[in-house]
């Protein structure tokens, strides 16, 4: 086949269009070059190819050709002819099994299965597309609460970039949001909690993967065994149920609303001069109540799913971080490079027992064992200066220090550091 009778591709096609605006001088090789995104040295080569052979010179050279690797029509006869007699029933994969153990052909699996698709021994199956079933609208207010963080230049420039944790009621599509500094354990607590204070508990939490909900730290294959999050065990202690959702659109509901509320919510706060997150939480108190007069569904049903937020919930205390630490002989808990010291009275087991120690939202440290608080004060820590060990000659097997973390008040840490 001659090159002159092959039909250029449309990526050649292009090259093509440009090669003549040259020719006319009606663009310069540079700007062609930067079009096409290629160096103008290489553009220059393909100009003096064209200048010589025209323009069947921009098709491929092996276009219309056998491929020099390609297998010999005498061997992929035999193949097939092997296949057939023994193998006609089998896969792809399974016959290239078979012919490298028990003929010792050794192929790889495409060519296997081109040989098998031309012979008629193996019919190419279609890939199905995924279908996907549209979800009904869940019946009761507060039966499920989609929670989703929505990444946007909200404040157009104004300000830092900012994250809105955006919570959407499935039933009746009430949106509550919150604007926070990034997607982080201590903001979804903080979303909802207002969602709590206004409504009670919801019977359902569903979100996306993110590491806040689940922790990365196990394998995606299998189903949802993952280690708990402090999110995850909130939901536990508030006997609220979590739906991972595997994908952006099973999560349909409250994706929507993100992209509704990067489009009205940006354009009001310009409007109103807003910038800020501080500006932004205060803006919503008037944005969101328009909003969801103008966006809200009737639910189903009548009945509302929420639970009680009673006494028994201690809402600080649940939506805190919290570690376990165990407690050493002299009474002294160790964390994050501060100690604490037990006070009396002490109860039975707790020397060598296990306490937990929980940050609050505001900031406060408290520590517990077995539900009950303990008195505690903090000891002051003094630190000695601890030079990096090397290893002197000789002295192998020896294992180097690690180096020493300086204390808080440490004149490097005063450093304002630049964000990542």
């Amino acid at each position: 086949m001659k090159k002159e009778t092959l039909t250029l591709s449309a990526k050649e096609r292009d090259r093509l269009r440009l090669i003549h605006e040259v020719g006319r001088r009606h663009i310069t090789g540079v700007e062609a070059a930067r079009m096409l995104g290629i160096s103008y040295r290489h553009f220059k080569r393909i100009l003096s190819r064209h200048r010589r052979e025209g323009d069947a010179c921009l098709a491929h050279g092996m276009r219309g050709r056998r491929s020099n690797r390609r297998i010999p029509d005498d061997v992929r006869e035999e193949i097939a002819r092997v296949i057939r007699e023994n193998y006609w029933d089998f896969g792809p994969t399974f016959a290239l099994e078979q012919l490298a153990k028990r003929h010792g052909i050794r192929l790889c699996k495409e060519s296997v299965r081109r040989i098998m698709i031309e012979g008629g021994i193996w019919k190419p199956k279609r890939k199905k597309e995924r279908h996907r079933k549209k979800r009904e609208r869940r019946k009761c207010f507060g039966e499920m609460l989609q929670i989703d963080g929505s990444h946007h230049d909200w404040f157009e420039g104004r300000a830092d970039p900012a994250v809105l944790m955006v919570m959407v009621d499935d039933a009746t599509g009430e949106t509550r949001a919150m604007f926070a500094p990034s997607e982080s354990t201590v903001a979804g607590m903080q979303a909802l909690i207002g969602w709590l204070k206004e409504f009670g508990r919801p019977r359902a939490i569903y979100a996306d993967r993110h590491a806040i909900w689940i922790s990365q730290k196990g394998d995606k294959a299998e189903k949802d065994d993952f280690e708990s999050t402090q999110l995850a065990r909130a939901l536990r202690e508030l006997d609220m149920d979590f739906i991972a959702a595997r994908s952006p659109q099973a999560k349909g509901r409250v994706e929507r609303a993100n992209g509704v509320l990067q489009d009205r919510l940006v354009k009001e706060m310009r409007l109103h001069g807003v910038s800020g997150i501080g500006e932004g939480n205060r803006f919503l108190e008037t944005f969101l109540p328009e909003y969801n007069a103008k966006f809200r569904k009737q639910a189903s049903s009548r009945t509302n799913a929420h639970r009680r937020l009673g006494r028994e919930f201690d809402l600080a205390h649940i939506m805190s971080e919290r570690t376990v630490r165990t407690v050493a002989n002299d009474y002294t808990v160790r964390w994050k490079n501060r100690i604490f010291q037990i006070d009396k009275p002490v109860r039975p087991g707790l020397r060598g027992g296990k306490v937990e120690v929980a940050v609050h939202l505001d900031g406060t440290l408290h520590l517990t064992y077995k539900g009950k608080e303990v008195v505690w004060h903090e000891l002051e820590l003094m630190y000695k200066s601890i030079q990096r060990h090397t290893t002197p000659r000789g002295s192998m097997g020896k294992k180097p220090s690690k180096p020493s973390v300086p204390p808080p008040d440490h004149p490097w840490r005063q450093y304002k550091q630049p964000p990542p």
